[in-house]
């Protein structure tokens, strides 16, 4: 009655949404700490990009759209510096070597059927522009 959406979980320490919020807050916290970023500016980058994508998708959805080929050569990008930190999942390794990229090859972390795929793509490119004009409409957030 509310207009939230529920979802099933077991129950485990700290929670899935503190478990993903955790995660990348500790990342943004290491990219300052290494004096790569300023908390500003990773604040822009997040909000600015794949946050952005957030109110419409969640991060396995975002993975199969971008391809999890994609995915799995950014991991091992980030394996040449961080190798246990950015270790390729094991499901996302199993996905791509049966040839499962997502979207692209019609089966990925989420089945969509590939006849389904142009309305998926669709809605996505209505929902960001949806997005953009409600965050242009409110205008900054007074800490930016």
């Amino acid at each position: 009655s509310t207009g939230k959406e529920s979802a099933r979980v077991k129950d485990s320490t700290g929670f899935v949404l503190n478990r993903l919020q955790y995660a990348l807050f500790h990342e943004a916290t290491q990219i300052v700490e290494e004096g790569i970023a300023t908390p500003e500016d990773i604040d822009t980058i997040v909000r600015t990009t794949f946050g952005f994508r957030l109110p419409a998708f969640g991060p396995f959805a975002i993975a199969d759209m971008a391809g999890l080929d994609v995915y799995a050569f950014c991991y091992a990008s980030l394996q040449t510096r961080w190798p246990e930190r950015f270790a390729t999942p094991e499901s996302l390794r199993e996905l791509v070597d049966a040839g499962k990229f997502g979207t692209k090859s019609g089966a990925g972390y989420l089945n969509v059927p590939a006849d389904r795929i142009p309305e998926l793509v669709a809605y996505r490119n209505k929902a960001y522009v949806a997005i953009k004009k409600l965050m242009d409409e409110l205008g900054p957030a007074p800490i930016n």
